[in-house]
């Protein structure tokens, strides 16, 4: 089964909605997906356990750069493939970086 790394704006309900709806057809087209809001690392989830840790410049820091490298892993180790979305009035700037990491 070939795996797809799902790129897309997800800083409202609309583009969750609609990135979920792709990633959605594409499993139901046969495909294994990964959506990083779905699928990823959480900031929420995690902001708790590393403020314990580190003061919070530190863990803010260490918290981003973990959910970067995930997401780039799983873009560039795990995925046969990417959809990028640029649905929307101006590309948005992960999904940019992620499609040109892909080309890359």
């Amino acid at each position: 089964m070939a795996r797809v790394y799902c790129a897309g704006p997800l800083f409202n309900p609309p583009e969750r909605n609609e990135m979920l709806e792709i990633a959605t057809q594409l499993e139901r087209a046969g495909y294994e997906t990964f959506l990083p809001q779905r699928d990823g690392l959480e900031l929420a989830e995690l902001e708790s356990i590393i403020a314990e840790l580190a003061e919070p410049r530190t863990a803010s820091d260490v918290l981003h750069r973990a959910i970067f490298s995930f997401d780039v892993f799983k873009l560039l180790s795990w995925s046969d493939g990417v959809v990028a979305n640029f649905n929307g009035r101006v590309p948005d700037e992960g999904t940019v970086v992620e499609a040109a990491l892909a080309w890359h």
